[in-house]
């Protein structure tokens, strides 16, 4: 299986890459605005290469969009073409931590994943946002994840992968990969 990480540059994406891997997933693609700074992340991890999101998404199984949320629906507009139907995990999340409030919600109507349904013709599933960059770099998480997946008419599916089912050896994106496909 073949996934690309777009936004693999940054410290969510690499994080997620790492876990791939360690996972077992032996074809990932660290994809980026700037193809040098692909090929960087890529050099620094074994089994991956670095190209620019566009090419990133071409031939890929699974394609996880870990840029961060004002990035979102422009990288999703710019590499729609190439992505065609293949299934898209948005770990992009609109809410806003505040120090002593708490999470605020994204202010618009429709969640991320929803504006980013409207952009691209691949069936969009939002999960991983309940897991911090620095719990997913550096071990198996031992946190449980929700993923949504929204159709174009709305509807939703949601399941929840209790953090057991994470250790257990499987990798995340390809479990959810199997998902989208049955579900979509």
């Amino acid at each position: 299986m073949r996934v690309a990480v777009l936004g693999g540059t940054g410290s969510f994406g690499h994080a997620l890459a790492v876990r791939l891997l360690a996972g077992g997933v032996h074809d990932v693609v660290i994809g980026s605005r700037d193809a040098a700074r692909a090929a960087e992340a890529a050099a620094a991890l074994d089994g991956t290469v670095g190209r620019t999101n566009e090419d990133a998404v071409r031939d890929a199984d699974l394609v996880i969009l870990a840029v961060k949320a004002d990035g979102a629906l422009e990288t999703a507009s710019a590499v729609a073409v190439p992505l065609g139907a293949t299934p898209l995990l948005s770990v992009a999340s609109a809410i806003e931590f505040r120090p002593g409030v708490g999470a605020l919600p994204d202010p618009d109507a429709l969640s991320l994943a929803e504006r980013i349904q409207d952009v691209v013709a691949a069936p969009v599933v939002a999960g991983l946002h309940s897991i911090a960059a620095a719990s997913l770099g550096a071990a198996r998480p031992d946190e449980d994840a929700l993923s949504v997946a929204t159709t174009r008419t709305r509807s939703s599916s949601c399941w929840h992968w209790p953090a057991s089912s994470l250790r257990g050896g499987h990798s995340m994106p390809v479990l959810f990969g199997a998902r989208v496909r049955s579900k979509a």
